[in-house]
Protein backbone atom coordinates (compact mmCIF):
# COMPACT_ATOMS: atom_id res chain seq x y z
CA UNK A 1 0.00 0.00 0.00
CA UNK A 2 1.12 3.75 -1.05
CA UNK A 3 0.41 5.86 2.11
CA UNK A 4 2.10 9.29 1.02
CA UNK A 5 5.84 8.79 -0.39
CA UNK A 6 5.65 5.21 2.10
CA UNK A 7 5.39 1.61 1.02
CA UNK A 8 3.47 -0.43 3.59
CA UNK A 9 3.64 -4.41 3.27
CA UNK A 10 0.36 -6.10 4.38
CA UNK A 11 -0.80 -9.43 4.78
CA UNK A 12 -4.66 -10.32 3.38
CA UNK A 13 -5.53 -11.15 6.30
CA UNK A 14 -4.17 -7.72 7.82
CA UNK A 15 -5.66 -5.72 5.36
CA UNK A 16 -9.33 -7.42 6.02
CA UNK A 17 -9.01 -7.12 9.62
CA UNK A 18 -8.70 -3.62 8.59
CA UNK A 19 -11.19 -3.13 6.60
CA UNK A 20 -13.68 -5.23 8.48
CA UNK A 21 -16.67 -2.78 9.11
CA UNK A 22 -15.74 -0.32 7.57
CA UNK A 23 -18.51 -0.23 5.30
CA UNK A 24 -21.17 -0.04 7.88
CA UNK A 25 -24.06 1.90 7.47
CA UNK A 26 -25.54 4.30 10.11
CA UNK A 27 -29.12 2.74 9.62
CA UNK A 28 -26.64 -0.61 11.21
CA UNK A 29 -26.38 -2.43 7.93
CA UNK A 30 -22.69 -3.56 7.45
CA UNK A 31 -21.99 -4.06 3.49
CA UNK A 32 -18.70 -6.13 4.83
CA UNK A 33 -20.51 -8.64 6.84
CA UNK A 34 -23.18 -9.09 3.81
CA UNK A 35 -20.36 -9.49 1.05
CA UNK A 36 -18.63 -12.16 3.22
CA UNK A 37 -22.20 -13.71 3.57
CA UNK A 38 -22.66 -13.79 -0.27
CA UNK A 39 -18.50 -14.77 -0.95
CA UNK A 40 -19.66 -17.90 1.65
CA UNK A 41 -22.91 -18.78 0.35
CA UNK A 42 -21.36 -18.37 -2.93
CA UNK A 43 -18.12 -21.34 -2.66
CA UNK A 44 -21.04 -23.79 -0.78
CA UNK A 45 -23.00 -23.43 -4.18
CA UNK A 46 -19.69 -24.17 -5.94
CA UNK A 47 -18.95 -27.16 -4.26
CA UNK A 48 -19.34 -30.26 -6.51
Amino acid sequence: MVEGEQVRLTTRQQLAQELYGSLAEPDGRDFTQELLEERRAEAERAKP
